[in-house]
């Protein structure tokens, strides 16, 4: 079963975090590329196989690689190795991070750090990330979120970036010793979460450049969504096989539980248009709470009109066991989150 996992999760993570970046290819072609037993035949099956090459260096060589600017350069060259001239260098020119909107226009949601502060920027990154790190003053799943996050702000390739920061979490979370996506493939997790993903990105990077961003909803998507998720389906996939069953989950959830919070829980006791709608308990500490709801509709299926209806983004309790539940993160400003509970409201007095 666990030899079956492990395969499983190298051709999902290949041709899920490709496929989140446009890159795509028939199923069939990405299972003979993953198995090596044939050649890529265009630009996308390059970039594919370039990604099950980086993919397997960082599963059986993740002891023995160090973060630095010298190794991202490295594991970027070889994600373009079957694309001539592509990989293993800094971006020339400057970019942005846009939004391509259903009638056609885009709009820019970030502008990444200039292409000729880029290097400065990378070695930088590493030399406090390192530091940091080392000093294990701050819990490691808090750290590799912060790592991600900048990297992507920097977004220092001019392709490749969201692939490769994909991998580095693979990175850092073995060396962390999360081991998880050795059998879950989380790149799979994050597709199945894109709304999820970009919107906890784009919050995250606000005032980013000013030092004035807050990492929670990004540290939110990452160790709740995505690595939680996954541990969580682990656990099912394999049951009584785990030793240790749930000690890594119960780590993470602890890391979420410390996150820092800005909204006290009394403003959403003090909402009674929303105590209406909603029971809960008060939560000892941290910066997520699951809300219980009393209409007659799945969670998934609320969390779906609530974001396609109303533009608000929460996480529905069946992806945790917990269905009519809202899993709800309040670590954003007090304003930003009565504005998302108002909304709330609005659709579940509707329904």
């Amino acid at each position: 079963m666990i030899e079956a996992l492990r395969q499983s999760a190298i051709i999902q993570s290949t041709e899920s975090s490709n496929r989140i970046e446009g890159v795509v290819a028939p199923h069939d072609r990405i299972k003979e590329l993953v198995a090596g037993r044939t050649k890529p035949q265009n630009r996308s099956e390059q970039e594919i196989a370039g990604y099950r090459d980086v993919l397997t260096t960082i599963h059986t060589r993740h002891q023995h690689i160090p973060l630095s600017s010298n190794v991202v350069l490295q594991l970027h060259r070889d994600l373009y190795k079957f694309v001539p001239g592509q990989g293993g260098r800094w971006k020339a020119g400057d970019n942005t991070i846009t939004e391509k909107r259903a009638d056609g226009s885009e709009v820019v949601r970030f502008t990444p750090v200039a292409a000729h502060r880029t290097s400065q920027a990378m070695d930088d990154l590493h030399a406090r990330f390192n530091a940091a790190w080392q000093a294990g003053d701050v819990d490691r799943l808090l750290l590799i979120g912060a790592y991600v996050l900048d990297f992507l702000c920097i977004h220092p390739f001019t392709d490749g970036n969201g692939r490769m920061a994909r991998l580095l979490t693979l990175l850092l979370l073995y060396k962390a010793g999360y081991e998880v996506g050795r059998y879950i493939s989380l790149e799979t997790m994050v597709e199945q979460h894109k709304d999820g993903y970009h919107d906890a990105l784009y919050s995250s990077s606000q005032g980013w450049h000013e030092g004035k961003h807050s990492l929670t909803p990004w540290w939110q998507f990452l160790l709740g969504v995505n690595l939680l998720a996954a541990y969580q389906e682990f656990e099912q996939r394999v049951g009584s096989h785990t030793a240790r069953r749930g000690a890594k989950r119960q780590l993470i959830v602890d890391a979420v539980d410390r996150l820092p919070k800005h909204f006290r829980y009394a403003d959403l006791e003090g909402d009674r248009r929303i105590a209406a709608y909603f029971h809960w308990i008060a939560p000892e500490a941290g910066a997520i709470v699951y809300v219980r709801y009393d209409h007659p509709i799945n969670s998934t299926a609320l969390v779906t009109r609530l974001r396609e209806e109303k533009g608000v983004l929460v996480v529905p309790g069946d992806h945790f066991g917990m269905d009519g539940y809202l899993r709800v993160g309040f670590g954003s400003e007090t304003a930003h989150l009565q504005e998302g509970l108002s909304r709330i409201h609005d659709l579940l007095a509707s329904l």
